[in-house]
């Protein structure tokens, strides 16, 4: 992910954080409300930038426990409230029981039930920080499974614990555990066994834990998924790996590589759901940084999973201008208006419309990537919902500080804010999008200012937004057909192309003219392109200026550091494939 913005902000640079004593004392390292200790300073195994992953999970978590919980106890109060009415059946009362009894709003005496809480499987644990922070930072849960294959590490995990700097919450709550990732998770497929939350954040790829996390998570349950490898899942290099690990292939050269990189990998979620009856919706899908991170919830419903071929589509994307076009898996008709009420939608296959070997616009030849998920990224109510956790976590933060306590949400609240309020802009348009440098670069000609740019589509009733996943991209519910005439436009008003930047052999060329010369060419030093687009219309449109940039949200990431990528994988004598999660 392009990291260059215009309003950026450092990360959470969190090295003040990290005391470091002499050789052969422990290393304390603070970060939220939890303190994690390391043998000595050469065994320190933290990242500093992974802060936002993890005050953003806890963020998502609280924000779906409100609602999770909510159902939970409607659903205790129905059960308690249907025993009630069971007894009442048996018993031959004399006098008239609702002179006794309060009643609701059924006639029926509903007590009060337990507080219900939660579970949560921290899948691979490594320091426990990650477990920690969720016992001490959000409420009601029951316990955390902090798990990690490494003796090494559920040892340090214990002892973090245990550490007095540490609340006796985390004592409680966090339940250290040794095993491999998979079996855990396998073992928790009935229903009663199931984990509400689980959370996977390997060191590479998620992949060899879909198939247990999607079983083992309790319907209406949260998955969240981290993937670092993005060589695999963004890059040109290895797409014979990206097939194997994720049924799909990314584009090479893409603009879009890290948004169809987090199709992909939902795509990868959501066939794994299927084949046990599960749907799975994106509540929040991010690129972040050098990994992906997906918020999904999990649910059983075999009417759901029949959509998932509709919901699922090819991508095929053309070398030359870069122009794509997406391919549906299925067909979902809805019923007719005048069907009769519950009418279920009919699924067809889908005919191969959009496929092309060679570009509409260039003629160069075209690739195909996917399957990927063609779907909306985010649940805009549950950002919404995000924001507002964030609110209120900012009011407890101030609170903590009034009483001489380090906030815990400060460093990443402004970047928390500005990815989650782009993520609800971009939510409502296609999947995919266009980078506007490329555009330009086309046709080697200068690129038009982003709100002329935006301005065009809106002048001709289009929508537009920007995308979290890269700078000065477009997402649009415009053709790619009209993408072609803005920059047609563009280049006959205010861009003139040179003879010597073009020629017959190159994409833009053939855009601009076909496979024919222009008119009128001699002794000219600039190719003469008519404007033939009167529909086209640069006058700056109100809303050109997107709401996130005008609030002044931070939107993209600066480089926080040198190397201030993921870590190098820690190693030890007892480290096997099914553990190795990472702080």
């Amino acid at each position: 992910m392009s990291t260059a913005s215009a309003t950026a902000v450092p990360a959470a640079s969190e090295a003040r954080n990290v005391s470091v004593p002499s050789p052969q004392q422990p290393v304390p390292v603070t970060e939220g409300s939890a303190t994690i200790l390391f043998p000595s300073p050469r065994d320190v195994f933290y990242n500093p930038v992974q802060q936002f992953n993890r005050d953003l999970s806890t963020l998502a978590i609280r924000t779906w426990s409100h609602g999770f919980l909510a159902a939970k106890t409607a659903a205790a109060q129905k059960r308690t409230a249907g025993r009630g009415k069971k007894r009442k059946r048996g018993e031959k009362q004399e006098e008239d029981v609702s002179t006794t009894v309060p009643q609701d709003t059924n006639g029926v005496h509903t007590p009060d039930v337990p507080q219900q809480t939660f579970t949560i499987l921290e899948a691979l644990s490594a320091t426990g920080l990650r477990a920690i922070r969720y016992a001490q930072e959000i409420p009601n849960v029951e316990y955390v499974l902090a798990n990690d294959l490494s003796t090494k590490a559920v040892a340090q995990i214990r002892r973090n614990c245990d550490d007095e700097r540490n609340s006796d919450v985390a004592r409680r709550v966090v339940r250290p555990h040794e095993g491999d990732a998979r079996v855990v998770m396998y073992k928790a497929l009935a229903p009663k066994d199931r984990f509400d939350v689980v959370d996977l954040d390997p060191y590479g790829s998620a992949a060899p834990f879909l198939d247990g996390a999607v079983q083992s998570v309790s319907d209406g349950g949260l998955l969240l998924v981290t993937c670092t490898d993005l060589a695999v899942l963004a890059g040109d290099s290895h797409p014979e790996k990206c097939f194997s690990q994720y049924g799909g292939a990314n584009v090479r050269q893409s603009e879009f590589c890290h948004e169809l990189a987090l199709r992909l990998l939902i795509n990868s979620i959501r066939q794994h759901a299927a084949r046990y009856g599960r749907t799975v919706t994106p509540l929040l899908s991010l690129s972040i940084d050098f990994y992906i991170r997906v918020f999904v919830r999990v649910e059983t419903s075999a009417k759901a999973v029949k959509r998932l071929a509709s919901e699922t589509s090819l991508v095929y994307a053309c070398t030359g201008c870069r122009s794509y076009t997406l391919q549906p898996m299925g067909v979902c008709r809805g019923p007719p208006s005048d069907a009769k009420p519950g009418t279920e939608p009919r699924f067809t296959h889908a005919s191969a419309r959009n496929a092309r070997d060679k570009c509409d616009h260039c003629g160069f030849p075209t690739q195909v990537g996917g399957p990927m998920y063609d779907g909306p990224l985010h649940d805009p109510d549950f950002c919404t919902l995000v924001l507002a956790e964030s609110a209120s976590a900012a009011s407890e933060d101030a609170a903590r500080e009034s009483r001489g306590h380090p906030p815990w949400y400060a460093a990443t609240r402004a970047r928390v804010a500005g990815m989650v309020s782009l993520a609800i802009e971009e939510n409502s348009l296609p999947s995919l999008l266009y980078a506007l440098p490329r555009l330009a670069k086309t046709f080697h000609t200068q690129q038009p200012p982003f709100k002329q740019f935006l301005s065009a589509f809106l002048n001709a009733n289009h929508k537009v937004s920007g995308s979290h996943t890269k700078p000065a991209a477009l997402k649009t519910t415009a053709p790619s057909s009209f993408i072609w005439d803005v920059m047609r436009a563009w280049i006959a008003r205010h861009a003139p192309v040179k003879k010597s930047a073009l020629s017959p052999t190159n994409a833009g060329w053939n855009i601009l003219f076909g496979q024919g010369v222009p008119q009128s060419d001699e002794g000219r030093e600039y190719l003469e392109v008519v404007d033939k687009f009167p529909h086209i219309d640069f006058t700056i449109h109100p809303d050109a200026e997107l709401r996130t940039k005008k609030q002044g949200l931070v939107r993209y990431q600066d480089n926080p550091t040198d190397n201030w990528g993921p870590k190098v994988r820690a190693r030890g004598p007892d480290e096997r494939r099914g553990g190795g999660g990472r702080s």
